[in-house]
């Protein structure tokens, strides 16, 4: 059999992720493990419309399955979809970064509707975080998707009947082709000529079976980054062959680590939307337990925060080692000391570093009010200039022509 796109890289990503063989006539193999897993379905046996981007008998399904008030009268997922097709409709007049944002609190459950007893509003349920098997996992290939033009991404993985993750294969016998071709379909080309299509997407990643890459939405190509497996030799490598990719396919796009990205990370493109810290400049500190200059620089990051948090300033300090319980020693030991105690945590598990290009450590991103990118800074030291930085951001006139931090401590 001669190789191509499709019966090389395509479907090694299929097999790796859900056990079907696409080369021997989609023979299902035994998948080793219980609980939420991906299941093949192929773009002819899933019931839609090359216009249609939902699944909108599974969405139902889930409605009904997920939320009582919805058990007890199936007519109300009808209410519910017409508010979802709605966020669709949007993505021309409002944009693919905003429509994404609103269908993330639909995803994560933010969302409420007046279902509950005299007409009390509840929270809906569009996928279960809680127990993850309630969920419903497919994987498809070839899934043709028609707005502007029509496009046939070579992978789309939906939970719950939602595209939630979109592929571009390319093969790894043309020396011409990369990994940038695929991303650039999906970033200049997809994204563009089916928007709806990346209205509910969590990340995007394109492969040539050597290197693989993953970024958000609108995220420019020099902003995506690869996969970091936890606990490898060299976490950060991106020279691979097809079993390491494997290995970055399957731990990436985990059904568990998918959600996890979802319900702790938001990342818009070249922006990163924090939903607690939206209009404030931020600076994100990442660090590790074992990082001595991290440790060193916690007072100076905890000081900033202290002068300029009331201008509408937040450090945010994001631990890169995905261990809670881990942190939890680090300030146990640290509560005397000033620094950590008075910093907001995060821990990573490993999508937020990656996708910033986390190599080394003590490393610096500033953010301003709209969460663009402003100023990186690697290793220790410049403490002076990072204060200078944070300060002229908090000072720019916002739109509208007021000073948001000004007003802030007015208002206060």
């Amino acid at each position: 059999m001669a190789f191509n796109e499709l019966n090389s890289v395509e479907h090694y990503i299929v097999h790796q992720l859900c056990g079907v063989n696409l080369n021997a006539g989609g023979v299902q193999e035994p998948k080793a493990g219980y609980g939420a897993h991906w299941v093949y379905r192929s773009a002819q046996d899933i019931r839609r419309g090359v216009n249609e981007v939902l699944v909108e008998s599974e969405v139902k399904a889930a409605l009904i399955r997920l939320n009582p008030e919805i058990t007890q009268n199936p007519a109300l997922a009808d209410e519910v979809i017409y508010k979802l097709r709605a966020v669709f409709l949007a993505v021309n007049q409002v944009g693919l970064v905003k429509t994404n944002e609103e269908f993330f609190k639909w995803l994560t459950g933010e969302k409420t509707m007046p279902f509950g007893e005299n007409n009390r509003h509840v929270p809906v349920r569009l996928i279960d975080f809680e127990s993850l098997s309630n969920n419903k996992y497919v994987v498809t290939n070839q899934f043709q998707v028609h707005h502007r033009e029509t496009k046939i991404p070579d992978i789309v993985l939906m939970i719950n009947g939602i595209p939630v993750v979109v592929c571009e294969a390319k093969t790894p016998i043309r020396p011409s082709v990369s990994w940038l071709d695929g991303a650039y379909e999906i970033h200049d080309i997809y994204e563009n000529s089916v928007p709806q299509l990346f209205v509910p997407n969590i990340l995007s990643f394109a492969t040539d079976g050597k290197e693989f890459f993953y970024g958000a939405i609108r995220s420019p190509l020099e902003y995506w980054a690869p996969w970091r497996v936890e606990n490898g030799e060299d976490a950060l490598a991106i020279r691979l062959g097809l079993a390491e990719i494997g290995t970055a396919l399957s731990d990436l796009l985990s059904p568990v680590r998918l959600l996890d990205i979802l319900q702790n990370f938001s990342l818009y493109g070249a922006t990163v939307s924090l939903a607690d810290h939206k209009g404030e400049v931020v600076l994100l500190s990442f660090w590790a337990s074992w990082c001595a200059p991290c440790m060193r620089e916690m007072p100076f990051l905890a000081g900033l925060q202290q002068k300029l948090g009331p201008r509408g300033f937040r450090v945010l300090a994001v631990n890169v080692e995905g261990n809670k319980e881990l942190v939890r020693g680090v300030l146990e030991r640290n509560k005397d000391k000033p620094g950590l105690r008075d910093l907001r945590l995060l821990v990573d598990s490993g999508a937020v570093a990656s996708r910033f290009g986390v190599r080394t450590l003590p490393h610096l991103v500033l953010l301003d009010r709209k969460g663009l990118v402003s100023h990186v800074q690697v290793g220790s030291g410049g403490e002076a200039e990072i204060s200078r930085l944070c300060g002229a951001l908090l000072d720019k006139v916002a739109p509208g022509g007021s000073n948001q931090g000004a007003a802030r401590d007015a208002v206060r």
